[in-house]
């Protein structure tokens, strides 16, 4: 798992193209007028999705992993928690869905406050559960974050 601010992306070009692209993306996009939805950056190679939501408990979000995509998880706006932990650590929930990349797991891991212009890159044997508060100083509800999915 990476964890940084986007000013240092470049850092991160080396592990792959995919990866560059999808950094390079976040840097030279005006995210803040991307209204959700799917954008295509390199076929279904690198793809961009643009979420808007709620924020959740902790115990109400989900611990995944993902095998052919790597997520490159930006925060637009607002502020969450987020939680990550080594996959093959962790308890199966919900075995490995092929058709939604997604497997779901148990168990605990380190956590880290991620606020706008910051980026993760979860890779295929990160388990991470996303989008849950931020509860101090003052609770933040909502956020606006872009996944891009980078093909493994």
């Amino acid at each position: 798992m990476v964890l940084d601010i986007i000013e240092n992306a470049p850092f991160y070009y080396k592990l792959g193209p995919g990866i560059e692209k999808a950094l390079k993306y976040l840097q030279e996009t005006d995210l803040q007028k991307l209204p959700p939805g799917k954008y295509e950056i390199d076929g279904d190679r690198v793809f961009a999705v643009v979420q808007q939501f709620d924020l959740k408990l902790r115990g109400e979000a989900q611990w995944k992993a993902h095998r052919r995509y790597v997520d490159v998880q930006y925060v637009i706006e607002g502020r969450e928690r987020i939680f990550y932990a080594f996959a093959p650590d962790m308890t199966v929930q919900r075995e490995y869905d092929d058709a939604a990349d997604c497997e779901l797991l148990s168990g605990s891991g380190n956590t880290q406050e991620r606020a706008g212009g910051t980026f993760a890159i979860f890779g295929p044997d990160d388990a991470h559960k996303t989008g849950t508060f931020v509860e101090n100083p003052q609770p933040v509800k909502t956020i606006k974050k872009v996944v891009v999915k980078v093909a493994v």
